[in-house]
């Protein structure tokens, strides 16, 4: 007498193949919304006071005029420096070299 073992056959492989489509489709329709398919252009009227922004478009600002100023000069960092020695010191030289 002999005994035959068999493995059950699985039934959902039509669901699988469907499920695995459905995820092609969706993911296919994101790309072509979001890479290929042709916007619409939205056409926005400038405001009635754009006339009133053509003086700041000629102003020219060269950095070596702002840093030479007295009032700029006078201004301080808002960071204090990191003192390098004494008990202000923050940490060591080297970090792996035993205490």
């Amino acid at each position: 007498m002999a005994i035959i073992v068999e493995e059950e056959k699985k039934q959902a492989a039509g669901w699988a193949i469907a499920g695995w489509l459905g995820i092609v489709v969706i993911v296919l329709a994101a790309v072509y919304y979001l890479f290929l398919a042709q916007t619409e252009i939205a056409n926005v009227a400038p405001s009635s006071n754009i006339s009133a922004l053509t003086p700041l478009s000629k102003i020219s600002v060269k950095p070596q005029d702002v840093t030479g100023m007295a009032s700029f000069k006078v201004l301080n960092s808002p960071v204090p420096s990191v003192a390098t020695s004494g008990p202000a010191a923050v940490g060591r030289v080297n970090p792996f070299v035993s205490p």
